[in-house]
């Protein structure tokens, strides 16, 4: 299929690309695609095809259901219900500071701790820490072989005891620590 020119070569056409009856897509006189009417068609279909539950009750694809159904109708999503419920802790959290401060301004202020009993006092909790845990170390690798449960329970009690002075600890570590005087 093609010309044969001087030399005995035969000269091919390019392809030309043919739109006509391809598509769907509305032409023009020329041959040219319409596609601001084929966009909007599109549009149009996608905008009446089911989607959500629907589409799901209608037999759509498995992913579809499980997002349709990630919570019953009228049952507030569990990411929100943990928005919500962090929301409540920190009002409440915001409202027992607001109360303490007004309560430590009725006994007059706080007063800054000794440094000589601050050093004191931590190193009677870090002895304490230390105990706690040489206890806790006795115990604590033999879990896994049938420990009693009281024997766990004991364990878990020491793991909070420790995260009780660690706490403390780390209160007291701090540069000024302010003592409330006792009414």
């Amino acid at each position: 299929g093609g010309s044969v020119d001087g030399g005995g070569r035969v000269k091919t056409k390019a392809p030309t690309p043919s739109f006509r009856g391809q598509g769907g897509g509305r032409e023009d006189t020329r041959g040219r695609k319409d596609f601001v009417a084929m966009n909007q068609e599109q549009v149009s279909r996608r905008q009446s095809r089911p989607c959500g539950l629907a589409e799901a009750a209608a037999g759509g694809r498995k992913e579809a259901a499980a997002r349709a159904h990630a919570h019953a109708p009228g049952e507030v999503p569990r990411y929100l219900s943990a928005r919500v419920s962090q929301a409540k802790r920190d009002t409440a959290k915001k409202a027992h500071l607001e109360r303490e401060r007004r309560e430590l301004e009725s006994r007059g202020g706080a007063n800054p701790m000794d440094p000589e009993e601050k050093r004191a006092l931590l190193a009677q909790l870090r002895a304490q820490r230390t105990s706690v845990e040489a206890d806790y170390q006795r115990f604590s690798h033999a879990l896994g072989a049938g420990l009693s449960v009281s024997r766990v329970a004991w364990v878990e009690a020491k793991e909070r005891e420790m995260d009780g002075l660690d706490a403390l600890i780390a209160k007291l570590d701090q540069p000024v620590v302010f003592v409330i005087p006792e009414p």
